[in-house]
C-alpha cells in the first residue's frame, strides 16, 4: 500500500519469511548466514517503484528511508521523496524534462491578468458584464532551463448553486529537451518561491506541482499522442500552502525588478546559496526568539554584503547592474525610501526597539541592512555573463 502519513510518502509492502526481497528492506545492517559477504542477494533500495490500483498508476521516485518489520508475515517499507501520477507502470521518472509549480502570492506580486470584465450599459443602467480571457504571453526569467512564468487562467463551476469561480494563476516552469534531475528543476522554482519570501517577508508555499516527461504524452484511447501530459505530484521537498489569508505587503514588485532582475536574483542565489539560505530560514518559523532570528540573518547579510563587494570588485569596469531598472520611478522611490532607512542601521549591530503595535523593528532593520548591503540589489554583471540556455 502506499501511504501520505502528512510528513513523508511510504510505500508498504507484506511478503513471505526467506523472501529475498526482504533483503532490500533491511539491506546489510544485518548478517544473513547464506550470504555473509552481501554478494549473492540484492541489498540496495530500488530506484523507484511503481503502486498501482483501480484508481491509476503511481510512480514513487528517489527513496531516504526503509524500514523492516518481523513476524509471521514480514513488512517492508520504503520512504520516498515523490510520488507522481504517471500513465502507466514501467514509466520512469527519475529524471524529467519539464515542472510546474504556483508560488503563494506569486499571482499579487506579479500584476499581469488573463481576465478582463466590462460592463455593458444601455439607458444609464447596467445591462450585463463580459468577461472575457485570453492568453497572456509567458515571462522568461532564466535561461536555465528555460524559466519562465506564465500566466493562465481556472474557470471552475461549484458544488454551491448559481456559484462559478474565476480567477487568474501564475506558474513557474522550467523545462530541456534531455531529461533533468528532480533538483535542477526544484532549484530554479525554489529560487523563485525564496524571491517572493524576500520581497514580503512572509515563509510562502507551494502547490499544484506536476512534471512532464516526453515518452509518457497525453494518449487517446486508441493510443495515439495527443500532446504534453502533466502528472501531478505530491512530495514534501517543497514547502506547504500556509493557508494564511493575510493580505500580502510588499517591500517590492515584480515591476520594480522585472523579468532580468529575477535571473540576476536566480544568479545570485545559486552563487551565495548558504548566506541567502540563513537570511530567510527562520522566516515563518514558529518559536523562534526575534532577537535570535536578526543575529543570525545579520551575519548572513553581511558576508552576502562582503562576497558581493568583492566579486563587484573584480568585475572590469561598467559591468555591473543593479537588479533594480533606476529608470522607474516607482523603484527609484522605493530604493531611496530604503536608504535612507538603512542608514539609521549599524550594517554590523541591529538594535531592537518597541513599536507602538508591540512588535519590534528588528524586522525592518533586517531588511533595510540587507538592500542596503546589496546596493539595490544583487549586482552580478552583464547579462551576457549568463550561462547559455539549456
Amino acid at each position: 500500500m502506499a501511504f501520505d502519513t502528512g510528513e513523508e510518502i511510504e510505500l508498504t509492502v507484506n511478503f513471505d519469511h526467506g523472501d529475498p526481497i526482504g533483503r532490500r528492506f533491511s539491506g546489510r545492517s544485518m548478517s544473513y548466514g547464506d550470504d555473509p559477504d552481501y554478494r549473492l542477494h540484492d541489498y540496495s533500495m530500488p530506484t523507484q517503484a511503481w503502486f498501482y490500483d483501480p484508481h491509476g498508476v503511481i510512480c514513487l521516485v528517489e527513496p531516504h528511508g526503509r524500514s523492516h518489520s518481523f513476524g509471521t508475515l514480514q513488512e517492508g517499507r520504503l520512504r520516498f521523496a515523490y510520488a507522481i501520477e504517471v500513465g502507466d507502470v514501467g514509466l520512469r521518472y527519475e529524471r524529467i524534462n519539464a515542472m510546474q509549480s504556483r508560488i503563494e502570492g506569486l499571482e499579487e506580486w506579479i500584476p499581469i491578468s488573463s481576465i478582463e470584465h466590462e460592463y455593458v450599459h444601455e439607458d444609464d443602467s447596467i445591462l450585463s458584464s463580459i468577461f472575457t480571457v485570453k492568453r497572456q504571453a509567458p515571462v522568461k526569467i532564466s535561461r536555465v532551463l528555460n524559466a519562465q512564468i506564465r500566466p493562465a487562467y481556472s474557470f471552475m463551476a461549484s458544488s454551491v448553486p448559481g456559484q462559478t469561480t474565476l480567477a487568474d494563476e501564475m506558474r513557474v516552469k522550467t523545462s530541456a529537451t534531455r531529461a533533468r534531475s528532480w533538483q535542477e528543476h526544484l532549484d530554479v522554482h525554489r529560487g523563485v518561491r525564496d524571491l517572493l519570501v524576500v520581497a514580503g517577508w512572509r515563509d510562502y508555499g507551494t502547490w499544484d506541482l506536476s512534471v512532464s516527461r516526453q515518452d509518457d504524452p497525453e494518449r487517446a484511447l486508441a493510443g495515439n499522442a495527443l500532446g504534453d501530459r502533466w502528472a501531478r505530484v505530491s512530495t514534501y521537498a517543497m514547502p506547504k500552502p500556509t493557508g494564511n489569508d493575510q493580505g500580502n505587503r510588499f517591500l517590492f514588485k515584480f515591476d520594480d525588478v522585472g523579468a532580468p532582475g529575477i535571473g540576476r536574483w536566480l544568479r545570485l542565489r545559486r552563487r551565495h546559496r548558504r548566506a541567502i539560505s540563513g537570511m530567510i530560514h527562520s522566516v515563518g518559523m514558529p518559536g523562534v526568539a526575534l532577537e535570535t532570528a536578526s543575529r543570525k540573518r545579520a551575519q548572513r547579510l553581511n558576508t552576502l554584503a562582503t562576497a558581493l563587494r568583492s566579486n563587484e570588485a573584480k568585475l572590469p569596469a561598467g559591468t555591473s547592474q543593479p537588479i533594480c531598472d533606476a529608470s522607474q520611478s516607482n523603484a527609484v522611490a522605493t530604493w531611496e525610501s530604503m536608504r535612507t532607512l538603512g542608514r539609521r542601521a549599524s550594517p554590523t549591530r541591529t538594535t531592537l526597539s518597541s513599536t507602538p503595535t508591540g512588535q519590534t523593528s528588528g524586522t525592518l532593520l533586517t531588511f533595510t541592512t540587507f538592500f542596503e548591503n546589496l546596493g539595490c540589489c544583487f549586482a552580478l554583471g552583464s547579462p551576457s555573463a549568463w550561462e547559455p540556455g539549456l
